[in-house]
């Protein structure tokens, strides 16, 4: 599974190469090496994916499967949204799955109850 961000899927734009440091000065490898983030919604997407596909009906087959994040919003919803889109494109790919993954995300928020100020003692 691999997860590559448009470069204007963020509010921090994202190079197309990754500049490493090593001792001899800084260098771009050219390889297409993913940053921690990649890595991290690659696992979660494949974590959740991987209980509904049926294995044991493809023992020698491979699936690639290429997310392209077109715009983020945060990590959650990046890998809410991944999920369901792989499960969809596995099901139209005729890729046998026990059933289709859904997925959300939520954001947490603070909120002070006023009505405690107001009570009479």
């Amino acid at each position: 599974m691999e997860v590559k961000f448009a470069p204007f899927s963020c509010k921090r734009r994202r190079a197309p190469l990754r500049v490493s440091l090593r001792s001899d000065g800084p260098s771009q490898d050219t390889q297409n090496l993913k940053d921690a983030e990649d890595r991290t919604i690659a696992m979660a997407v494949y974590q959740a994916i991987v209980s509904s596909v049926r294995l044991e009906l493809l023992p020698k087959a491979t699936i690639d499967v290429y997310i392209t994040v077109i715009e983020a919003d945060g990590i959650e919803g990046v890998i809410s949204s991944a999920s369901v889109a792989v499960s969809a494109a596995l099901a139209d790919a005729g890729i046998e799955i026990l059933g289709l993954v859904m997925s959300c995300s939520a954001v947490g928020f603070f909120c002070v109850d006023d009505t405690y100020f107001f009570h009479d003692a």
